[in-house]
Formats: structure tokens, sequence, C-alpha cells
């Protein structure tokens, strides 16, 4: 789904799928060898058919869902998951949107946190390993530091604006189409 439909279809994007749905099977494969028929040894152990099912089962089940997660990112909006899911639990709802908000913001600002630093000369992918764990150590501290401000700041301005205090209304309209009726239904 990811290649065929996103803006800019690549294979990139299912290689690390691929990846992990090796990694599952061969892990099953190793290490479960309960089952009837044995396909082959391998270190005298074991590999059975149904070792093999299921782990492809729990491979395709994994690598599925994961899937499902990244096509909602790319389609659902803040916005479109606050409507979604605010009604139910609202409280969880924003909870949830604001910290899939700032996984990206985080990994941007650690960016720009570790170029300031490397002028510095706080590198944290040169040197030796205990150089490289306190050079990142500056680089988490520093953003965890401005990280904590920011959230004390959007605290203090929804508070001001009365989040909470009565019940959350969408501003953005919604209205289901006849095709949006048969894409459903063709769906279920």
């Amino acid at each position: 789904y990811l290649c065929m439909f996103s803006k800019r279809p690549r294979l990139k994007g299912i290689l690390p799928y691929i990846a992990l749905f090796l990694i599952i099977v061969a892990t099953n494969l190793l290490f479960n060898s309960r089952g009837r028929h044995v396909l082959f040894y391998l270190f005298d152990r074991p590999v059975t058919a149904e070792s093999l099912a299921w782990g492809l089962t729990t491979a395709l089940s994994v690598c599925a869902v994961l899937m499902i997660f990244a096509a909602a990112s790319i389609n659902l909006t803040t916005s479109d998951f606050l409507y979604i899911f605010s009604p139910v639990m609202p409280k969880t709802a924003l909870l949830i949107s604001m910290a899939t908000g700032f996984v990206r913001l985080l990994l941007d600002r650690a960016g720009k946190i570790s170029t300031v630093l490397r002028s510095k000369g706080v590198d944290a992918s040169s040197g030796g390993v205990k150089k490289r764990c306190s050079d990142a150590a500056v680089v988490l501290n520093t953003l965890v530091a401005l990280s904590l401000e920011e959230a004390l700041t959007t605290a203090d301005s929804m508070k001001a604006k009365g989040y909470g205090v009565c019940k959350r209304k969408s501003y953005r309209y919604r209205a289901l189409y006849p095709k949006d009726i048969v894409y459903i239904i063709a769906e279920a």
C-alpha cells in the first residue's frame, strides 16, 4: 500500500517490512520446534512445518499492523484523529495526538541541537564509545530541557484558553457523500 499509493512510490519504503518479516520467521523457526511434521534439522533442532506456518502468520500480522499504522499516519491529520476519538475519550485523544506530533518535532530539534553543539566540539557521531555516549547525553539533556520548557508553555496556554471546561466542538465540517457510502459497502 505504501509503495503503490504514496505520492512518491519507492521500494525503499517496504524494505524494512520485508526485513522484519524475515527476522520474525527466522526467529520462530530457530526457537520454536513444536510440531509433528519435521521439515529438516538445523543445529540438531527440528524445523517443523507448524513452526514455519506460525512464523509466517505472526510475521504477516505484525507487518500488517505496522503498515496500517503507517498508512494512517500518512492519511490522518491531527484534527481528523481528534474528530474521530475525542467524543469517546477526549483527554486520551489529545494526549496521543500531541505525542505523535512531538516525535517528528523532537527528531528535527535533536538534529538542530547536535549541529549547534558540533560547532562547540560536542559530536556524538565520532570518537570513542565513552566520548560518543557523553556527547549523546549532552544532546539528550538539552533536548529534554527544551521540550519540558515548551510543554509547560503549551500547558499554560491550554489552561488559559479553557481546554476541558466544556465539550469540544470540531471546527471542520465533514459530510458523508454517496461515494463514501459506496466505498464503505465495497470494503465490507
